[in-house]
């Protein structure tokens, strides 16, 4: 099933969509973008890259939501100097693909 348009029967497909990935992505530990990114593509037939996109600000506003959760939750507070770290090691790997894809884009224009 594929819809261009959010019916109720595509929204049925979404939301069981959204369960299935919810459950799994709680029972493997996994995040659930790489089961909903092509969930959005096939069903509702969306650009890649639109659908990486609405997966990335659900995310965003989850990510926002759970802090300010714990935050008035009187919950310890965040960590700051573990964020810092995950930011810069996250940053080289992030770095270190960005200088792979340039040599591959070259290598392949040079044929």
């Amino acid at each position: 099933m594929s819809c261009s348009s959010i019916t109720a029967p595509c929204a049925l497909v979404l939301a069981l969509v959204g369960l299935g990935t919810g459950f799994l992505s709680g029972l493997l530990g996994v995040g659930g973008g790489f089961l909903i990114v092509p969930a959005l593509v096939l069903v509702t037939r969306m650009g890649v890259h639109r659908a990486v996109a609405t997966s990335l600000l659900v995310i965003s506003v989850i990510g926002v939501s759970g802090a300010a959760t714990a935050i008035s939750a009187d919950e310890p507070p965040i960590e700051l100097e573990i964020t810092d770290v995950l930011d810069l090691h996250s940053f080289q790997p992030r770095e270190m693909a960005s200088v792979v894809r340039e040599y591959l884009d070259a290598a392949c224009e040079r044929g």
